[in-house]
């Protein structure tokens, strides 16, 4: 089997496993049956990445990989993807290989019925994130992060539990689509009162373990660069990798002539464009353009050791669906060439419907590499932004992120009177 058939059978196993649980919520089969299947699907789950392993070792060292054939598979219950539930009253000390320490409950969320981990997790997240500036992550879109990420994507989380409560945490994201090698924390959070206290390093070492027993050598994370998590993440061997920055925009304050007056400049040198605009998931129609604006995308700065991403329409249709199902509204706007018809850049802005906080988040915007040089970037952001004030006037403050060597699209966004919140870094951990 080739790295993408193999790869293909691990989705295929994991979403067997899915719909097993389905299945037995629903009476459909018997405990009984869904255990014994589980555990054929955990021997093939094994055969499977066991495999992956020696034909990438392999490869590593000139080997010819079709040569690689998988050990007989031995799981460990400390290892398994399907770590079961620990008995009420009965903590779990060093769940997923890994001694945590004292006495502690660790425990694998079950991302297709959470219940009240990820809610804990949640709020974990929002107390260890309190100190810095910007919007709260809702529920939903902490749900979507930790436990959907990209379509197509395999994820897991695992929390921390003391006395009944989250204490700490942690989701891992496995890319399938592109980036097989790595793994990404989604994210690691300890709260404030419970550091200092090996949580932290010892919920590391735990995703270094599964990123490990998944055939993958690079976990990636992110983080405030002054935040105590940055020290953290050097003391345990991270390296810095890609710079970014928050900026915000300030709708309240801001001078909208001044940007109307930009616009019209910018406007003057992009003769021969159109804008397209919609709210919400774009119509099926569209998504071909979006798979060539998302690719585009890809030539922004990215990290070291970061492949592009890859796009089709089904992972189009599939993303556009989840900003709906975890109430996010999105308004978008396409720049098309008049001669052809050829789409030529892309912005959005959306709101969290959770959270009517006040907040709206700057995405994604590109101009690809044909078309730029025609001010398509400032008529873009500036032509969506001032719609996006018309349609959502109790919006207060607009975020967005870019990559501090992003020169170009900085210059945008200082221009339009975005002002830095602060900086953040992209850190890399060889496991």
């Amino acid at each position: 089997m080739r790295d993408n058939e193999i790869l293909s059978r691990i989705n295929a196993l994991v979403s067997e496993e899915h719909e097993l649980r389905g299945r037995l919520a629903a009476g459909e089969v018997t405990t009984d049956e869904e255990n014994a299947r589980v555990k054929e699907l955990e021997v093939a789950l094994d055969q499977c990445w066991d495999l992956l392993r020696q034909r990438r070792a392999r490869r590593g060292v000139g080997e010819d990989p079709d040569n690689a054939a998988p050990a007989r598979p031995v799981r460990s219950r400390t290892t398994s993807s399907r770590t079961p539930r620990p008995t009420a009253g009965k903590p779990v000390a060093g769940a997923g290989g890994v001694g945590l320490p004292g006495q502690m409950d660790i425990q694998r969320i079950d991302l297709d019925r959470p219940g009240d981990l990820l809610a804990g997790l949640h709020d974990a997240h929002l107390e260890a994130f309190a100190h810095l500036q910007g919007p709260r992550m809702s529920l939903p879109d902490f749900t979507r992060m930790v436990s959907r990420g990209l379509p197509g994507d395999l994820l897991e989380a695992w929390a921390v539990v003391e006395d009944g409560v989250v204490v700490a945490g942690y989701g891992l994201e496995l890319p399938m689509s592109d980036n097989t090698h790595l793994g990404e924390l989604r994210p690691l959070v300890v709260r404030p009162e419970r550091r200092r206290r090996g949580l932290g390093t010892a919920l590391l070492a735990h995703a270094a373990d599964r990123l490990r027993s998944a055939g993958r050598r690079l976990l990636v994370a992110e983080g405030e660069t002054k935040d105590p998590a940055a020290g953290f993440a050097r003391a345990r061997g991270f390296t810095a990798s890609l710079g970014e920055a928050r900026r915000m925009l300030d709708l309240r304050t801001a001078d909208w002539h001044r940007l109307e007056r930009m616009l019209g400049e910018a406007e003057a040198r992009a003769g021969g464009y159109r804008l397209e605009r919609w709210i919400g998931a774009a119509p099926p129609e569209l998504h071909d353009d979006l798979v060539l604006m998302m690719e585009g995308m890809n030539d922004a700065p990215q990290s070291d050791d970061v492949d592009d991403m890859k796009w089709d329409t089904s992972r189009i249709a599939a993303s556009e669906a989840l900003d709906s199902e975890f109430a996010q509204l999105t308004y978008s706007m396409l720049a098309r060439r008049d001669s052809d018809g050829a789409p030529a850049g892309y912005t959005r802005v959306y709101v969290d419907l959770a959270q009517p906080d006040g907040w709206g988040r700057q995405a994604d915007t590109v101009v690809l590499r044909e078309h730029r040089g025609h001010r398509l970037g400032m008529v873009l952001k500036v032509s969506n932004l001032l719609w996006f004030r018309e349609m959502e006037p109790d919006v207060e403050r607009i975020i967005t992120w870019n990559a501090t060597s992003n020169a170009h699209m900085l210059a945008i966004n200082e221009a339009m009177g975005f002002e830095l919140i602060d900086e953040w870094n992209a850190w890399h951990l060889d496991v």
